[in-house]
């Protein structure tokens, strides 16, 4: 038994929604209390969980790394730089967020 494309959807957007404590909950009873006795719609439901959690892992790393970067003086003046240009119109950052958005997208698929 296999999870319709709509239970997958509710599902993730029901994951989404969910604050970390209850979604390693979820992990730990989806690894520990199913185990090999799991069925293949209990599988997709961990499995759901399982990424929401990697997005999120790979999301504090980026912030983490982010705030690095800014706490030098070269990200600082790099920052004020780029700031500068997409005041005058010369820079936008629009575009990187999207092209980035794609790259992260084809990453966890």
């Amino acid at each position: 038994m296999c999870l319709s494309e709509e239970g997958h959807e509710a599902y993730t957007r029901l994951a989404r929604g969910m604050d970390d404590e209850r979604l390693q909950q979820l992990d730990r009873y989806y690894r520990d209390e199913l185990g090999l006795a799991a069925d293949t719609a209990e599988m997709e439901l961990h499995s759901i969980v399982i990424c929401e959690l990697e997005i999120r892992r790979q999301e504090r790393i980026r912030r983490f790394k982010r705030s690095l970067w800014l706490s030098i003086r070269r990200g600082r003046f790099v920052e004020m730089i780029k700031r500068w240009l997409v005041q005058r119109g010369l820079w936008s950052s629009a575009h990187e967020r999207v092209i980035g958005s794609d790259t992260k997208a084809l990453r966890l698929s």
